[in-house]
């Protein structure tokens, strides 16, 4: 928790701010050695102020006997403007911050922008969604792939959404992943896109 706070404290706007959450479910590979979770949080500032509450994602790896935090999101906290990927975050990264272990999901990850940007994002989530998948959008979670479809609203499904996968990890056993990735969404008629990150699991 301390790791997260001094991560949070670092962010732009968010000094000062304590953290709470609380896991709702997590998943492990079958070889052990990495692992997700996410659930509900809660931002309180210091100084006062209304408390926002949202939902995180965390990615873990298992190194020696001790679990370790990989990868975490934040929703619905703050959204930090920018992003830059130390080079050689991971050991042995390549430029791109995804060793070759886990190209499974970047490759993944890829396919699913690409049908995102063919067919429409509703679309692609649908098709990529695992059969009991989670959506965290803006309102309440959306189970299964229709619902995450049916999630997006009007002005959503009609947006432009293009993203790429920046970083990833993966299990040797192959079966659990994650990729991080930035986002751009061109509202229809609209001539500056939003920009965003994102933090997708893949099994």
């Amino acid at each position: 928790r301390e790791q997260v706070l001094a991560l949070l404290g670092a962010q732009p706007g968010t000094a000062g701010t304590r953290l709470q959450w609380a896991s709702e479910h997590g998943e492990v590979s079958a070889d052990s050695t990495v692992g997700f979770t996410w659930g509900m949080l809660a931002a309180a500032p210091q100084a006062g102020g209304p408390i926002r509450f949202g939902r995180y994602l965390a990615g873990w790896r298992r190194e020696g006997g001790a679990w370790k935090l990989t990868a975490m999101a934040w929703i619905g906290v703050h959204r930090p403007d920018s992003t830059v990927v130390p080079a050689g975050l991971a050991t042995g990264a390549p430029a791109d911050g995804i060793p070759p272990f886990a190209r499974g999901p970047a490759d993944a990850d890829r396919a699913f922008a690409a049908r995102g940007r063919s067919a429409g994002a509703p679309i692609a989530f649908e098709e990529f969604a695992a059969a009991d998948a989670i959506g965290f959008g803006p309102g309440e979670l959306a189970f299964g792939p229709r619902a995450i479809r049916d999630s997006f609203s009007p002005g959503g499904a009609r947006s432009e959404w293009i993203w790429a996968p920046v970083l990833a990890d993966a299990a040797a056993s192959g079966d659990i992943g994650w990729t991080i990735g930035e986002a751009t969404i061109r509202p229809e008629g609209a001539t500056e896109p939003n920009r965003s990150k994102y933090l997708t699991l893949w099994r």
